[in-house]
């Protein structure tokens, strides 16, 4: 079954301390889980990259909320296309916060996020490699402790 797939970047208007971003993510995650989208947000300093994947509908409907929400700006939609299936069919929202991760090179990460926001039709792959890779870490992450 074909799923949307939307990907964006922007700038946090101000810092995010993390209770707020943690109270954001399960907030974002029970909603979603009632809409049927899933996804995962990565955020590095001020600047978030975030795939959404669900119905065309719900996932334009949640996108146009948040272009709206005055928490961020410079929002550029990356990617929206129709995907045989979901990258994240588990997450309603996961987080990867590159500022508090020992495991992930925060430096590429900001690199890969400059690059989609200088050219963003032109970075549509790294950005999805950059997701798969999260995945496959905590995917690994989720096996060692079990």
């Amino acid at each position: 079954m074909a799923v949307s797939r939307l990907l964006y970047i922007s700038e946090a208007v101000k810092p995010f301390p993390e209770p707020e971003l943690q109270a954001l993510v399960a907030a974002s995650s029970q909603a979603n889980a009632h809409r049927g989208i899933t996804g995962l947000l990565v955020c590095s300093r001020s600047n978030f990259l975030q795939i959404l994947e669900g119905d065309d509908l719900q996932i334009k409907t949640l996108y146009a909320k948040i272009e709206r929400d005055p928490r961020h700006h410079n929002l550029c939609q990356l990617l929206f296309r129709q995907a045989d299936s979901r990258m994240f069919p588990q997450w309603g929202m996961h987080l990867v916060n590159a500022s508090h991760s020992a495991v992930l090179n925060r430096d590429a990460i900001d690199k890969t996020l400059i690059r989609l926001r200088l050219k963003p039709g032109d970075g549509q792959q790294d950005a999805l490699t950059l997701l798969e890779e999260f995945r496959r870490q905590f995917d690994t992450q989720m096996a060692r402790s079990a």
